[in-house]
């Protein structure tokens, strides 16, 4: 998938994509944190951000920051 981070399959495999290398550590914690929630709450919805509001207060800044990357490590890797 090129327009995401990591996923995690029906089966809890989690797959991070090569580009993540890219990333500071912290956004790294906070994708696997984010995937890995995925286990509880399947859906993007209100527990689900519930969920990860309970360890990432400010969780907004890091998506929007995901945001940013995204167009800046695709451009460098030719994405």
């Amino acid at each position: 998938m090129r327009t995401k981070c990591a996923s995690l399959s029906l089966v809890r495999n989690l797959t991070i994509y090569r580009f993540m290398k890219y990333l500071p550590e912290y956004l790294i914690e906070y994708i696997i944190f984010h995937e890995l929630v995925h286990i509880i709450e399947k859906n993007h919805n209100s527990r689900f951000w519930e969920i990860i509001s309970g360890k990432y207060k400010d969780y907004q800044k890091s998506e929007k920051e995901l945001f940013k990357y995204w167009f800046k490590v695709s451009e460098e890797v030719g994405m």
